[in-house]
């Protein structure tokens, strides 16, 4: 229902260099298992092992915003969310961040006690995005923690819900994925929810998935020890997983995930995505939606707004 859900564990990782743990590259059929995982999420085309529904997902809504009270009540709307999995929270909008004490205290009144039956939480709101050192879906996911941080692409506390096969992540590791409705404006929030709607249960019948390679090779890791070339994805004749050495992607049709190595993304806009379309380019801004003045690097406005989501 959701394909960002399943991304949130890896947003506190410095680097997001989760697949190089290990220091060794990754096989073709690694690769294409990631993509499969990623892009299945909400699509008819087999089983998968954690699905958000209305019943399992709850809506956390910032009462003191009042944008983020009317994109709940859309979302609860168009998904068909019942009313008491809608989580009220109070704290100032338009802040940037919060601070770990005054996020415990939310989450301890608001999230800790939900029980077993919601295993999921979307946030109606851009800002803030960050707890301390921890972007705000990770800290509501696991609950603000600072072994999750460290300064540099250095590694942090281990994740659990990494590779896990459960389908009930709360009762079994004690944390609930978590994404955000994140948007420039509450039109563009709207459009992003019109999309999933429109990626739920779809069979694209011609899509492309791309793998490239950077000039930055810690960034490349997906596809070092690959040759250029086209593959089938595994199960999927009608996907086709291609590896492609490029800096950027462009002028391609059917993009179903991209997968690249670049702290700077460009031509994001050439590309034309198909609704739910995943991307990742192993760089963490801790939930920063757009950047600050003078920051460097992309950020995942960017790519909300070229609808690739």
């Amino acid at each position: 229902m959701h394909s960002c859900l399943f991304c949130v564990h890896l947003l506190f990782f410095s680097c997001q260099a989760v697949w190089a743990q290990q220091g060794k590259d990754l096989s073709r059929a690694q690769v294409a298992e990631e993509i499969q995982f990623a892009t299945q999420v909400g699509r008819l085309t087999t089983q998968f092992h954690f699905r958000v529904s209305e019943q399992t997902l709850a809506v956390v809504v910032n009462v003191q915003d009042p944008q983020s009270v009317a994109l709940a009540r859309v979302y609860m709307r168009e998904r068909k969310i019942d009313v008491s999995n809608l989580i009220a929270v109070s704290f100032p909008p338009k802040q940037v961040v919060i601070s770990p004490d005054a996020f415990d205290a939310i989450y301890k009144d608001s999230i800790e006690s939900l029980g077993d039956r919601i295993q999921a939480l979307v946030l109606t709101w851009s800002v803030p995005y960050r707890v301390g050192c921890m972007s705000i879906t990770a800290a509501f996911a696991y609950g603000f923690n600072d072994a999750y941080c460290t300064n540099g692409c250095q590694f942090t506390k281990a994740s659990d819900y990494f590779d896990s096969e459960t389908s009930t992540p709360w009762p079994t590791h004690r944390m609930r994925p978590t994404m955000m409705l994140a948007a420039r404006n509450f039109d563009g929030s709207v459009d992003l929810i019109g999309r999933g709607l429109s990626a739920d249960s779809s069979l694209p019948q011609h899509a492309n998935a791309f793998v490239l390679r950077t000039p930055d090779p810690q960034r490349s890791v997906r596809s070092l020890g690959h040759e250029s070339g086209e593959e089938r994805l595994i199960g999927r004749t009608d996907i086709a997983l291609k590896y492609v050495n490029s800096q950027a992607l462009r002028c391609q049709k059917d993009v179903l995930a991209y997968f690249t190595g670049a702290a700077n993304v460009v031509s994001l806009a050439e590309n034309r995505y198909l609704p739910g379309a995943v991307g990742d380019h192993l760089t963490s801004f801790g939930g920063v939606l757009d950047g600050t003045p003078g920051s460097q690097g992309h950020h995942m406005g960017s790519c909300i707004r070229a609808h690739q989501t």
